[in-house]
């Protein structure tokens, strides 16, 4: 809760979010915060000058596990996968033309084109839940209609910022 307390999280790199209302969600895509967990925790350890009370926090493992994710960056989420296929160079040039098309219309969204042999694969997204991710696939579906049959969410480890 501290952790979800001191971020602000949209669709968009470098805290922007896109202009369309459907990408204005709270739990997905890239997470900014002012200032590390971490830091505020270990400030709010310190005693009182005036009296000496501390404030003590204590957390379940799951909060700590979030809490040292978000500061590596990583995290296990989802992506909305568009295209992906082993057909060689035209598969490559095909990835590339599809992230060309999407930077186009919405140069802040996150995409990744990526090769793992055999496969060009180009993903979208940062996204924390599988209900974040279907809100994105939707979103994407509607944009670019002609890759509605190829659109599925797949898990990824995802960045967080």
């Amino acid at each position: 809760m501290v952790a979800l307390s001191m971020c602000s999280v949209s669709f968009a790199k470098n805290n922007t979010l896109l202009n369309n209302e459907e990408l204005n969600r709270t739990d997905s895509v890239s997470v900014s915060q002012v200032r590390k967990v971490s830091d505020i925790v270990q400030e709010l350890a310190v005693p009182d000058m005036e009296n000496g009370g501390r404030i003590v926090i204590s957390q379940n493992a799951e909060v700590n596990a979030l809490v040292q994710q978000q500061v590596v960056g990583m995290v296990n989420g989802y992506r909305v996968q568009m295209f992906s296929s082993n057909n060689g160079q035209k598969a490559r040039n095909k990835a590339f033309e599809i992230k060309t098309e999407i930077v186009t219309k919405h140069p802040n969204i996150e995409i990744y084109v990526t090769f793992n042999a055999p496969f060009w694969r180009v993903r979208v997204g940062n996204c924390l839940t599988k209900d974040a991710a279907q809100e994105l696939r939707l979103w994407i579906i509607k944009e670019f209609p002609k890759y509605a049959s190829e659109t599925y969410i797949v898990p990824d480890v995802v960045v967080i910022q």
